[in-house]
C-alpha cells in the first residue's frame, strides 16, 4: 500500500492516512499531508476562475470604450463562457468519473489560458464571441465542477465546511489579485496587455493544481476524510439515485430552476466597480473595496459551507437572504455616499457564497452513487443563471443609466430560487430514502448524512 507524508500538529488525537478517533491520552495529530495538499490544488482552481470571472470586470470599461462596444452586447461573451458550461460539463462529469479529475485539470487549464491570449488580439465583437465559446467549453467544468467532484471524494466529515474552505479562499484570493493586479496595470499598459497577463496567471495556476490533485484518497492507500479506519466509503457510495434514473426525476430539473434562478444574483459582481464609478468614486478607491470584498469572501465562503453542515439548507439560506437583500437596499439608498456604498457592497458579500450551494444540494439530493455524473449536469445550472444575469444587470444600466431597477429585483428572484430548490431537494430526499437507503450502512458518516441531512 504506498504510503505518503504526515504532518504532525499539537492535538488530542491521531490521524494518518486514516481517519482515526480521537486519542484524548495523546498529543499529536499526525495528518497525511494530502488531505491538506489537495484542498490547496482545488483551491487552486478556484483562484484561476475567479482571476478571469472578477478580472472581466476591470475589462468592461476600457474595452467598451475603445472598441465602442455596449456594455450589455460586450457582456455576451462572458455569458459564452458560461453558457457553454451547460453542453461540456456534463461530458466533463462522466469523464471525470471514467478517467479522474486530474488529467481533465491539466488540459483545461491550458485550454482556457489559450483562450485568453487570444482575447488580447481581439477586435471585433464577433472575436469575442467566438473566444467566449472556446473558453467556456473549459472553464467552469475544469474549475468550479472538478473542485466539488475532488471535494467530495476525499472529505466524508464536513464536507460543506471543505467546499466553502477551498472555493472561498480559492476565489477570494483570485478576486484579490484581480482587484490588486488589473486596474493599475490596464492602466498603465492597456487592456490588451491586461489580457495576456492573465494568460499567463491562469497557465500557471491551473498547472499547479494539476500538480497538487488527487483523483481518489485510495489512490494513495487512504480513506476519505471522517470515513473511519474501518470503513472506506465504498459501503455509503452505492446509495442515491442511479443517473439514468435522477435525469428522468423532476425533482432534477426543479432543482437545476432554483439554483439557476438564486444564481443570477452572482453576476453582480461584475457590475458593482462599474456601478461604483457611476456614483462617483475614485479607482483607486473601488480597488481598495472589491479587494476587501474578495478578501473577506475567504472565512464567509467557509461559514456558509459550516453553518450548511449544521443548520441544513433552509436556515442557511434564509440568512444569506436576508443579508443579501440589505445590501442590495443600502446601495438604492447609498445615493453618492462613499461609506454607506462599501457598507452596501459588504453585504452583498455574501450572495458570492452561492456558489457553494450546487454542489452540495447535488450530492444532498441525490447521493454519492452517482455524484460526479450528476452534478456535472446540476452543477452547470447555476452558470446559467449567471449567464442569464450578467447581460441582464448591464441591460438595466443601457436602457435606465441605473442599475437600481436589477438591485430592486434581485431579492425576489433570490427567494424564488432558494423555495424551488428546497422543494426539489425534500422531494428527491423521499425519493432517494424509498428506493435506496436499504443499501445504507448508517455506522458511517456518508450514510448517516444520507438518512439526516437536508
Amino acid at each position: 500500500m504506498p504510503t505518503t507524508p504526515c504532518l504532525t500538529l499539537p492535538a488530542s488525537f491521531s490521524l494518518c492516512g486514516h481517519h482515526r478517533s480521537p486519542n484524548f491520552g495523546g498529543n499529536v495529530i499526525n495528518i497525511n499531508s494530502a488531505y491538506i495538499r489537495v484542498p490547496v490544488g482545488t483551491a487552486l482552481l478556484g483562484t484561476a476562475l475567479t482571476v478571469l470571472v472578477a478580472g472581466t470586470s476591470y475589462f468592461v470599461a476600457p474595452v467598451t470604450t475603445d472598441l465602442d462596444f455596449t456594455r450589455s452586447a460586450f457582456m455576451i461573451h462572458y455569458s459564452l463562457f458560461t453558457l457553454l458550461a451547460l453542453v461540456s460539463a456534463p461530458l466533463v462529469g462522466r469523464m471525470a468519473q471514467r478517467f479522474g479529475a486530474r488529467i481533465i485539470v491539466g488540459g483545461g487549464g491550458l485550454w482556457i489560458a489559450l483562450g485568453v491570449l487570444a482575447m488580447s488580439m481581439s477586435n471585433s465583437l464577433w472575436m469575442f464571441y467566438a473566444i467566449g465559446v472556446w473558453v467556456g467549453v473549459a472553464l467552469f467544468p475544469t474549475t468550479a465542477l472538478l473542485n466539488a467532484v475532488v471535494i467530495e471524494a476525499w472529505f466524508s466529515k464536513g464536507r460543506g465546511t471543505m467546499m466553502g474552505l477551498s472555493t472561498g479562499v480559492g476565489g477570494g484570493l483570485g478576486g484579490i489579485l484581480a482587484s490588486i493586479v488589473f486596474p493599475p496595470y490596464i492602466a498603465d499598459h492597456g487592456w490588451r496587455a491586461g489580457y495576456a497577463l492573465m494568460a499567463a496567471m491562469i497557465a500557471i495556476l491551473m498547472t499547479s493544481a494539476f500538480l497538487l490533485i488527487r483523483n481518489r484518497p485510495e489512490e494513495l492507500g487512504l480513506n476519505p476524510f471522517g470515513a473511519g479506519k474501518e470503513t472506506t466509503n465504498n459501503t455509503a457510495r452505492v446509495s442515491g439515485l442511479p443517473y439514468r434514473e435522477a435525469l428522468k426525476s423532476k425533482e432534477l430539473w426543479l432543482l437545476m430552476a432554483g439554483i439557476a434562478l438564486f444564481c443570477t444574483s452572482i453576476a453582480g459582481q461584475e457590475h458593482y466597480p462599474a456601478y461604483l464609478v457611476g456614483q462617483g468614486m475614485d479607482p483607486s478607491g473601488i480597488a481598495t473595496i472589491m479587494s476587501i470584498f474578495f478578501f473577506l469572501a475567504m472565512p464567509v465562503m467557509p461559514l456558509v459551507g459550516f453553518l450548511t453542515d449544521k443548520l441544513g439548507f433552509g436556515w442557511t439560506m434564509a440568512i444569506v437572504w436576508a443579508l443579501g437583500s440589505g445590501g442590495w437596499i443600502v446601495l438604492i439608498a447609498a445615493g453618492h455616499a462613499t461609506g454607506p456604498l462599501a457598507i452596501g457592497v459588504f453585504l452583498v458579500l455574501v450572495i458570492s457564497t452561492l456558489g457553494v450551494f450546487p454542489a452540495l444540494l447535488t450530492r444532498a439530493a441525490f447521493g454519492p452513487k452517482d455524484y460526479a455524473g450528476l452534478a456535472g449536469i446540476v452543477v452547470p445550472s447555476g452558470t446559467l443563471g449567471i449567464a442569464i444575469g450578467a447581460p441582464l444587470w448591464g441591460l438595466s444600466h443601457d436602457l435606465t443609466g441605473s442599475y437600481v431597477p436589477v438591485f430592486a429585483l434581485s431579492p425576489v428572484i433570490l427567494a424564488l430560487g432558494f423555495l424551488l430548490s428546497l422543494t426539489a431537494l425534500k422531494s428527491a430526499r423521499k425519493r432517494w430514502s424509498e428506493t435506496s437507503m436499504s443499501t445504507v450502512d448508517p455506522s458511517t458518516p456518508d450514510g448517516h448524512q444520507a438518512l439526516v441531512q437536508h
